[in-house]
């Protein structure tokens, strides 16, 4: 036990450190055994070749680094190594994601839309302008005075994402997640 807890493996060991865990479970003990991996992820011929050794190489070279991101998830193959329920799961997260893309694009138009219609807000106008309105403090002791145009700046934050695109935006999302359930149940 303790030798399997400390020990590193290499990968010429592999073939032991099976050998052993079957030896462990077939004279009891241990009553059941899930290795994480079986096998390297990378080849030892070069660092990137097509010629896949095992499916945590063929996961690597085809969906577990950078460089595939624009790629669709292999599914079959994550299925066949980690099994029928994460499988389901990165399929689930893929296709959700997918429909993620709608929303974050209206939301990113309605954003533009309020940094375009920034210097024709009235509000923030309003607001900025007001020097000579003077509001009461926030709290009750030790604190001074403010001016109206002192959140000037809140106001134009607050205009880039409450705008009158939000309206739109809000419409936009209660039918974008009905039609979502709607997808999922059929």
């Amino acid at each position: 036990m303790d030798e399997m807890e400390r020990g590193r493996a290499t990968e010429a060991d592999e073939e032991v450190k099976i050998e052993g865990l079957n030896r462990l479970l077939s004279n009891s003990s241990y009553e059941a055994a899930f290795p994480l991996h079986e096998g390297s992820y990378r080849s030892r011929n070069s660092v990137r070749t097509h010629g896949a050794e095992n499916h945590r190489h063929l996961l690597f070279e085809c969906w577990a680094w950078w460089g595939v991101w624009y790629k669709y998830q292999p599914l079959d193959l994550i299925r066949r190594y980690f099994g029928e329920k994460i499988g389901l799961y990165f399929a689930w997260l893929g296709w959700y994601t997918g429909m993620l893309f709608p929303a974050a694009l209206v939301g990113l138009l309605v954003f533009l839309y309020g940094v375009l219609t920034l210097d024709h807000c009235q509000v923030s106008k309003e607001i900025c302008q007001a020097t000579d309105v003077i509001m009461c403090p926030i709290c009750d002791q030790y604190c001074p005075y403010l001016k109206l145009s002192d959140s000037c700046i809140y106001a134009k934050v607050t205009h880039l994402f409450d705008n009158g695109a939000t309206v739109f935006f809000a419409v936009f999302m209660a039918v974008w997640g009905e039609l979502d359930i709607y997808n999922r149940t059929s």
